[in-house]
């Protein structure tokens, strides 16, 4: 005669299907009794002791062997009151312990994963690590919260989250960005704070011009760091904050985009024609990739330091003035940034250095008007990028 075949998912719950039908045992039985159940049921290929079993649930009991009893009594009434299962015994009592029923031919969506990524590593296989993602339905036995569960639910949760770091990884690199953005939510479903995973997730966001979300999510996950680590999120491995991320899409990308790409991300909602003002990583970011590039594209580059000289009171006040200056003054593709409360620092594209000189009389006159006193004194330093 051949067995009765019953498969068990134990991703997001316990489920049985048999004969067609899937039934929600975990929602239908106490979760002491199902983890109990559970237990015998990935043990299946053998019989367990009932020394083993009161050593797991039972370790405080005054009274253990009663208290087995009584349980196994309630599992079996509880299972035979489900609706829809079929009408064989499940648990059997041994020799020395009880099994679940050998004549029942088990198969466990654990097992099936394990070995799913254990074929996807020996082969570096990527279809065989997406076929392992899909079998995972949730935390194992999820909303079941004891020791033994908690053990092989971490176990469980570890080799899922690796195996969407590894996929996550090769989308980027294909560039099936959505597919990446996809895999990474699935992964923090199951481990918000695996910073590799939060990493590749803020690139693959940025890399499909959801910016919006983007800096709302670095937002959050900067916020649940603190709060759950102990420790600002751009101290980690990673260690990249927001703008440097921006800076980093924007050089990977057409060297022409990348003013576009900053603003963007930077300023979603701005439509300015005025230069991008960035902070210093951001500016930094960028003066190593033109400087890279510019061979290669025959530019002429140039980091324009403008520093003014006044007294402390007067100084903030003509360095906005100064600020407002550029802005109407440079094109969007140029660069701002401040390097301290005295030095402003752009990075130009121009034909030649008499260029550079034309547009700081343009700057230093334009202020001159703007600030109608001579109680400040405004120079600057030309530097190639080359």
């Amino acid at each position: 005669m051949r067995k009765r075949k019953y498969q068990f998912r134990m991703f997001g719950g316990l489920y049985l299907t048999t004969d067609g039908k899937t039934i929600p045992i975990s929602s239908l039985v106490g979760k002491q009794l199902i983890a109990l159940l559970t237990y015998l049921i990935c043990n299946y290929k053998q019989s367990v002791s009932k020394e083993k079993i009161i050593d797991i649930f039972w370790p405080d009991s005054e009274n253990p062997s009663n208290a087995l009893k009584f349980a196994i009594h309630r599992l079996r009434k509880a299972l035979g009151n489900v609706v829809g299962l079929p009408d064989v015994e499940m648990i059997v009592t041994t020799a020395n312990g009880y099994q679940f029923n050998p004549a029942i031919s088990v198969e466990l969506d654990t097992e099936v994963f394990e070995k799913t990524v254990l074929e996807a590593n020996s082969e570096e296989n990527f279809e065989l690590y997406r076929k392992a993602v899909d079998l995972y339905y949730g935390d194992f036995l999820e909303g079941v919260d004891i020791e033994w569960v908690l053990t092989d639910r971490g176990y469980y949760r570890s080799i899922f989250v690796q195996i969407c770091n590894t996929l996550a990884g090769r989308y980027l690199q294909e560039s099936k960005i959505e597919e990446a953005v996809d895999i990474c939510e699935r992964g923090l479903d199951a481990d918000e704070l695996d910073e590799t995973l939060i990493h590749t997730y803020l690139i693959s966001l940025l890399k499909a011009k959801r910016y919006n979300f983007a800096k709302s999510y670095f937002d959050a996950i900067k916020k649940i760091y603190k709060k759950k680590v102990g420790v600002p999120f751009e101290s980690l491995a990673q260690g990249q904050s927001f703008s440097q991320l921006v800076a980093r899409i924007a050089i990977e990308g057409d060297e022409q985009t990348i003013a576009d790409t900053i603003e963007s991300a930077m300023l979603p909602n701005s439509s300015s024609i005025a230069p991008m003002i960035v902070d210093n990583d951001v500016f930094n970011e960028l003066c190593i990739y033109t400087m890279r590039n510019a061979e290669r594209y025959h530019t002429k580059d140039y980091v324009v330091t403008v520093r003014i000289e006044a007294a402390r009171e007067k100084r903030k006040r003509i360095m906005m003035q100064l600020l407002n200056i550029l802005k109407v003054s440079l094109r969007k593709t140029d660069v701002v940034t401040r390097a301290g409360d005295s030095e402003i620092c752009l990075l130009v594209r121009l034909s030649d250095e008499s260029d550079v000189k034309i547009l700081y009389s343009r700057i230093d006159s334009r202020l001159s008007e703007s600030v109608g006193e001579a109680n400040y004194t405004l120079t600057y330093a030309i530097k190639p990028l080359a």
